[in-house]
């Protein structure tokens, strides 16, 4: 989606639920095509592991901004 014809600022998501690394291609993938800058990615809780906190410890450092 294009905001550029209201506003030319940056469009920052409030959060998206995060699943696991195999995940990123298609996030930013999303991110770039609806225009948004950077996203807070939630670590969500599952029964194979506890949280995916060192998955996106490792996207912030890989994608510094985006994440």
């Amino acid at each position: 989606m294009d905001f550029s014809r209201f506003v030319d600022t940056k469009v920052i998501d409030g959060h998206v639920h995060f699943r696991g690394i195999r995940q990123t291609a298609a996030v930013l993938e999303w991110m770039d095509r609806t225009g948004l800058a950077s996203v807070n990615l939630v670590s969500t809780p599952s029964l194979e592991t506890v949280n995916q906190n060192v998955e996106l410890i490792y996207l912030k450092a890989r994608h510094p901004g985006r994440f």
